[in-house]
């Protein structure tokens, strides 16, 4: 089982990962900003998952990075109440925006 969730996938559509990766970069920004580079440093793992799925899709990288937006999505919904209508429309999209391209970029085997 651990192999077919680690082995090598087709990097078609990869771009994705970049996406993704650029949000976090987003978010280091932000915390940064706020707390310094301790308040960036808990993104770079993420960037870092992001940069290594560009190269080298897996399943179980993919499986991680969509569960994590897909979560940020469920839980910014959960809280709707507390936000503003702008705020929750934009963190929304910024949770379900990459949730649903990397369900559409699901690295497929590689046959032959």
């Amino acid at each position: 089982m651990s192999h077919v969730l680690t082995e090598t996938r087709s990097k078609a559509r990869r771009w994705v990962y970049l996406v993704c990766a650029s949000i976090f970069v987003v978010f280091a920004f932000f915390s940064a900003d706020e707390g310094g580079l301790v308040g960036a440093l808990p993104y770079f793992p993420f960037v870092a998952l992001c940069v290594l799925q560009f190269f080298r899709p897996t399943l179980l990288g993919w499986i991680a990075l969509t569960m994590m937006f897909a979560a940020y999505a469920i839980a910014v919904a959960a809280h709707w109440r507390s936000l503003t209508r702008p705020d929750l429309e934009i963190f929304l999209l910024v949770g379900l925006v990459p949730a649903v391209a990397l369900l559409w970029s699901l690295p497929r085997r590689i046959t032959g």
